[in-house]
């Protein structure tokens, strides 16, 4: 399948099991630092998430869009249908070179649900964009008017932990802090947010990262710390986790990051891909965190009743553990998404109580 044909028509059966996967990759853990192993190609991680079954019985993200909160995307290479922007922001929706952060978390959206529509809320280094408080206010009256979207992804964070001394009233601090209420509101208005863990881990950190927010318990703050947001780590295809992405617990809520998704994939960037070579592979928990997103966007096409906490349990509930101890650590939540898995416990189910 090609990145540059959305969405895809052909669906791909690898194998007489692939339909049936649970768990395509050694869950044997460890970690991927620099010199990172090679990135993979987008078929690869849909056969690692298990897209075959969900696919051929239709949940292919059909219906439901997913806002990118993030530096803008490009729309004429991925399929936004809208989005906001003030008139005077110094970016429109859709309006994003296909370079940019958030054309690449478009990518990665769609290697899960490749029938998803986007929408384009760019503020990340645009002017007079509102910020990110003025974009979850828009998500919550686009949802007014009619129910979407019903997802969010939210490719971004601090880097460094202020002075609680200096700075108490900051959102990294302060869990009342008006963004951490407004991203609440969203939740509960029905719109599920996915939130990269950060890039701090302890073991390769980004070079953008402070002392002050690297490592275990000081790297996933703010929004991406809330208990109502699904907080994702990043590993590789080969279940180790990559080295840079943050660690729990989590300054709100300590039982964070709440599950890992996929990182290091040829889906924007990469040789032939629409992003070119300005980097090897869509990287970071920037990238694993669309693709759990499109993961969501999935399942809500086949069960679009789920609320947030319904699709947050199943994706934990279903999740392949790969941790020294069973059960939720705080380098990989409770475990490597499972697309497969997820499907087929609410197929069996037909539905969840949370």
């Amino acid at each position: 399948p090609d990145v540059q044909v959305w969405p895809n028509s052909e669906l791909t059966l690898f194998d007489s099991d692939a339909a049936d996967a649970i768990d395509n990759a050694s869950s044997g853990g460890g970690v991927d630092c620099r010199p990172f192993r090679d990135g993979v190609d987008i078929a690869t991680i849909r056969h690692l998430l298990g897209t075959a079954l969900p696919w051929a019985q239709g949940a292919r993200g059909g219906n439901i869009v997913v806002g990118i909160i993030d530096e803008g995307v490009d729309g004429t290479t991925y399929p936004v249908i809208g989005g906001f922007a003030r008139p005077d922001a110094g970016r429109q929706p859709g309006a994003a070179p296909t370079t940019s952060h958030g054309s690449m978390c478009a990518a990665d959206v769609l290697i899960a649900a490749p029938a998803a529509r986007l929408y384009d809320y760019p503020f990340l280094g645009v002017p007079r964009s509102g910020g990110a408080m003025q974009m979850f206010q828009t998500v919550l009256n686009q949802r007014a008017i009619d129910g979407t979207p019903q997802i969010t992804n939210n490719s971004y964070g601090f880097i460094g932990v202020p002075p609680v001394a200096d700075f108490p009233n900051h959102e990294v601090h302060d869990i009342n802090h008006p963004f951490n209420r407004k991203v609440r509101e969203v939740v509960a208005a029905g719109v599920a947010c996915f939130f990269a863990a950060g890039n701090c881990g302890q073991n390769c950190p980004s070079g953008n990262c402070h002392s002050s927010g690297i490592g275990p318990g000081r790297s996933i703050h703010a929004a991406n710390s809330l208990e109502e947001v699904v907080t994702v780590a990043a590993v590789n295809s080969r279940h180790e986790r990559i080295g840079y992405s943050s660690q729990g617990p989590g300054m709100f809520h300590p039982q964070k990051p709440d599950l890992s998704s996929y990182s290091h994939i040829f889906a924007n960037f990469g040789p032939g891909r629409p992003g070119g070579l300005d980097q090897p592979f869509d990287n970071g928990t920037s990238a694993a965190t669309p693709v759990a997103a499109g993961v969501g966007a999935a399942l809500l096409s086949a069960f679009p009743d789920l609320t947030p906490g319904q699709l947050k349990d199943v994706l934990m509930d279903t999740a392949t553990d790969i941790g020294r101890t069973i059960g939720h650590d705080f380098d990989h939540g409770v475990g490597v998404i499972n697309l497969a898995a997820a499907y087929r416990r609410l197929n069996t189910r037909g539905s969840l109580v949370s």
